[in-house]
């Protein structure tokens, strides 16, 4: 399979990369050749991810999709370690279960902050540095419960994930 980006002196941010999709993603590029910035909630829950890797090509850091400023910190680490940044893997997220009849706003509003303006921090923070690379990309990994919705209490996790969806930073 061919990638459509070259791994050649790539370096990628991945948010969540501890577990699921993001770990996946995070084998299969590492596999691939390219240098990766993998942030997480928790760094420690990387350790067994990272145990065997080449540590010129991977660094981690703590990034808490909650925090404004987690986006800023993450990305000045990776450009001053690597020198570089070449895309964006916006995998981080959470789902709150609930009904919008007896449903929790402060669930919503937490499911907005990380689903749907964490990755848009973390874009707008990484895009001078996009920029520059020249060819900088942005993957927002999002859910099909954000085009449609077929489980009941999950109307919040799907509103905030397809706006991820639609995002795209070159409509700026």
């Amino acid at each position: 399979m061919q990638s459509r980006l070259s791994s050649d002196k790539r370096v990628i941010l991945i948010s969540g990369a501890n577990r699921g999709i993001g770990r996946a993603i995070t084998e299969r590029l590492y596999d691939n050749g390219y240098t990766l910035s993998l942030g997480a909630r928790k760094p420690e829950s990387l350790e067994q991810l990272t145990a065997h890797v080449d540590e010129c090509r991977v660094m981690t850091h703590k990034y808490d999709a909650h925090s404004a400023q987690s986006a800023g910190s993450w990305i000045t680490a990776t450009y001053e370690r690597f020198g570089r940044l070449g895309g964006i893997v916006n995998n981080a997220g959470i789902m709150h279960a609930f009904d919008v009849e007896s449903g929790d706003e402060s669930s919503l509003d937490e499911m907005w902050e990380v689903n749907a303006k964490a990755p848009w921090r973390l874009v707008r923070a990484a895009f001078p540095h996009l920029k520059q690379s020249g060819a900088g990309r942005v993957i927002n990994i999002v859910s099909l419960s954000g085009k449609r919705v077929k489980s009941a209490g999950v109307t919040g996790y799907a509103m905030t994930k397809i706006r991820a969806g639609r995002a795209d930073p070159r409509d700026s």
